[in-house]
């Protein structure tokens, strides 16, 4: 999906982190594939990113990236099933049809909101899954 995005969105540049970069069979010019890099270079990667794309249709459990996109309050797009797991407030939520549409309706918009959504995504998520409140939960459980 991310190579028919960048082939539509043109415009925009499209960093793409993990192994998920050998599976790209375009060679398109706003994409820049990064494959596997370290933490220092994941969090320079966050911090020059205005969006979090998060198109996940299918798999089981929870998604890493998209609580790494969270824990560096980077606004995040995502579908329904890429949010699966996760009951936090302040994420774009789109299903897959639509998704480049709305990729380009949240780059066209004031920059502020998404600051404000990244930042509402961060403090939901300390809410609900700092180590304090999830060992606070299972201590209750236990005792």
């Amino acid at each position: 999906y991310i190579e028919q995005f960048a082939f539509q969105l043109n415009d925009i540049v499209f960093f793409i982190i993990g192994s998920v970069c050998n599976a790209l069979k375009k060679d398109l010019e706003n994409i820049v594939p990064l494959g596997i890099v370290s933490e220092n270079e994941k969090a320079l990667v966050y911090n020059i990113s205005d969006l979090a794309l998060n198109p996940i249709l299918k798999g089981a459990g929870s998604n890493i990236k998209l609580i790494d996109y969270v824990a560096f309050s980077v606004a995040c797009l995502t579908t329904p099933t890429g949010k699966r797991g996760y009951d936090i407030d302040g994420l774009f939520t789109q299903d897959i049809d639509n998704f480049s549409d709305k990729i380009k309706e949240l780059l066209s918009s004031d920059k502020d909101n998404l600051e404000e959504s990244a930042k509402k995504a961060f403090e939901s998520a300390l809410e609900k899954f700092d180590w304090s409140v999830i060992v606070s939960k299972l201590f209750n459980v236990i005792c």
